[in-house]
């Protein structure tokens, strides 16, 4: 860590991804959930709020490496 950078510790980083995916995934239950409802009418949202959280991810990625760096983790917020 450099210089008055604020930290979060490394715990609360693993949180911080657990609550990211659970979004994820609240929102992939979510739509398979609309097949009542025509894509049309939800289709641009939703992939606004796909880009969104992706760049959540990436500042938030980018941030925890700023701070941790080699210590940190993809898989904190990107996993397979």
């Amino acid at each position: 860590m450099s210089g008055n950078l604020q930290s979060t510790d490394l715990d609360e980083w693993d949180e911080i991804g657990e609550e990211v995916h659970r979004v994820s995934e609240d929102v992939t239950k979510l739509i398979s959930k609309l097949n009542s409802v025509p894509k049309a009418e939800w289709q641009d949202e939703h992939e606004r709020a796909d880009r969104a959280m992706n760049e959540l991810q990436d500042v938030l990625e980018e941030r925890m490496f700023k701070e941790h760096g080699d210590d940190a983790s993809t898989k904190t917020f990107y996993r397979n």
